[in-house]
């Protein structure tokens, strides 16, 4: 964090408290090189249920597959959130995360966006799961979690109200680059984390999160002037459960194209582990 604050006292000087404010916690997710079995010597046994990206998920024989209209769900990844804490505090969870879409051909990805489904396992024992015994040949990526931290999206509404000048939003772009190549210990980093603020490519997304919850039907955000503030405002209550970038060409949802996958959840549906309400927001450049 110091290398951060230094960073910071460089290219803001005066408003260098200020812009350590916007700084959230986040937690980082970095995808291992090789998707076999092979590739995991000690990541998976009876003491340890791996986080992974794609391949089959580890479950259970009692285990019944999310449909939605009587197709089945394409399996993204899961978390093991007792590891995932380890790296941010404000995760107060232990168990899995499953995370379930729709990857069906979509023009205007509503099918997409509307058919997701999140399923949270809080007491597992790994020796019940059969996952990664059915799928020896693609068990998926395995991934690791650090410490990573995140800034707020340049048409958040934290952003517009201090109406910082374009001079400081490039310093605050070169500031998140920084910030992901000091965490990730590399240039060429992802997008994948939890927590935090999303990595918006479109300007915004607490305000679609929100949007989903007053209008789902409005899909095309038609009529999103009307109720802006009110989507901002409920946005702001919003978590970021999962963000992941389709750039990473390792994952493999060819109807998402190179987009961006934001999951958020209310606070209060976080607080009671309901996560039936969670809203998946999509953006690409």
């Amino acid at each position: 964090m110091k290398k951060i604050v230094d960073k910071i006292d460089e290219l803001f000087d005066g408003q260098a408290r200020l812009i350590l404010d916007l700084i959230s916690p986040a937690i980082g997710i970095r995808m291992q090189n090789q998707s076999t079995r092979e590739a995991w010597p000690k990541l998976v046994d009876d003491a340890f249920i791996q986080s992974k990206i794609g391949g089959m998920p580890d479950i259970g024989e009692d285990f019944i597959w999310p449909e939605i209209n009587n197709l089945p769900l394409t399996f993204l990844g899961q978390i093991n959130l007792t590891k995932a804490s380890m790296f941010n505090p404000d995760l107060q969870l232990r168990g899995i995360l499953y995370f379930f879409v729709a990857n069906c051909k979509s023009e205007d990805y509503s099918e997409l966006i509307n058919n997701i489904k999140i399923i949270y396992l809080e007491n597992v024992n790994p020796k019940d799961l059969l996952g990664y015994k059915a799928s020896e040949q693609d068990s998926g990526y395995p991934v690791e979690f650090y410490q990573h931290y995140t800034l707020p999206s340049y048409q958040e509404k934290i952003i517009r109200n201090n109406s910082f000048y374009s001079t400081v939003l490039d310093e605050l772009d070169e500031l998140e680059w920084y910030i992901s190549e000091l965490t990730y210990g590399e240039e060429d980093y992802t997008r994948h984390h939890m927590l935090g603020d999303p990595n918006a490519v479109q300007g915004s997304v607490r305000m679609f999160w929100g949007a989903a919850v007053i209008k789902p039907e409005d899909i095309y955000y038609q009529k999103i002037n009307e109720y802006m503030d009110l989507a901002e405002e409920i946005g702001d209550e919003f978590i970021l459960l999962l963000q992941i970038d389709l750039c990473d060409k390792r994952i493999s949802l060819p109807n998402y194209g190179d987009n961006c996958l934001y999951f958020g959840i209310h606070k209060d549906d976080l607080k009671c582990k309901n996560f039936n309400n969670t809203k998946l927001v999509i953006q690409s450049t």
